[in-house]
């Protein structure tokens, strides 16, 4: 898997990844392959992140982390 480290924008439906848009292309999930939760370092004040590896056409890892109140979702790496 390649390291990609962008901001996506994803929709969710019944709270699973349901589609990701990424360069301007929509990558339906056909399959969550697993879910998992990283705490952070919590000496850093990391915020926890929550990670799918979701099958779309390409297998990707996005995760979804909160900052200052905002939900954001990152495309971390992708398998093509």
């Amino acid at each position: 898997m390649r390291s990609v480290g962008e901001l996506i924008h994803v929709h969710v439906h019944h709270g699973q990844p349901a589609a990701l848009y990424w360069q301007a292309r929509r990558y339906p999930v056909n399959t969550v392959l697993d879910t998992w939760r990283w705490a952070g370092r919590w000496w850093l004040h990391d915020p926890p992140r929550d990670y799918w590896l979701l099958e779309a056409g390409i297998t990707a890892e996005i995760y979804r982390t909160r900052t200052a109140g905002q939900l954001n979702w990152v495309l971390a790496r992708i398998a093509d």
